[in-house]
């Protein structure tokens, strides 16, 4: 689903997708040290 999410973003705004990986992948990073 948030997959899914993504790809729509990505259509719409590829900029806008880049900044929501790189959130994401920081956010991922952070839960895993915490």
């Amino acid at each position: 689903m948030h997959r899914r999410l993504q790809r729509i973003s990505k259509e719409s705004n590829p900029d806008q997708e880049e900044k929501q990986q790189n959130r994401n992948r920081s956010q991922s990073l952070f839960l895993f040290l915490y």
